[in-house]
């Protein structure tokens, strides 16, 4: 099971829609080129990632996820 902040996980389908069939093949390619230590989007995707974070209010940024906490269940 993957868990993630809400706003993420938003975020990650609406970007998954643009450029990829499902939400896993979006996650997939991120992991794949972080294992080659490549950047897992081109500028026109940046772009448009910035601009669904503005629509969709995000503010988390990669330095928050070392201060994420899964919420306890019940």
């Amino acid at each position: 099971m993957v868990t993630c902040a809400h706003s993420t996980a938003l975020l990650a389908s609406k970007a998954a829609r643009k450029t990829f069939a499902m939400l896993g093949d979006l996650v997939e390619g991120i992991v794949l080129h972080a294992f080659e230590g490549r950047r897992p989007f081109g500028e026109e995707s940046l772009a448009r990632i910035q601009d669904l974070k503005r629509i969709y209010g995000m503010k988390l940024e990669a330095k928050d996820a070392h201060r994420l906490h899964e919420a306890p269940k019940g």
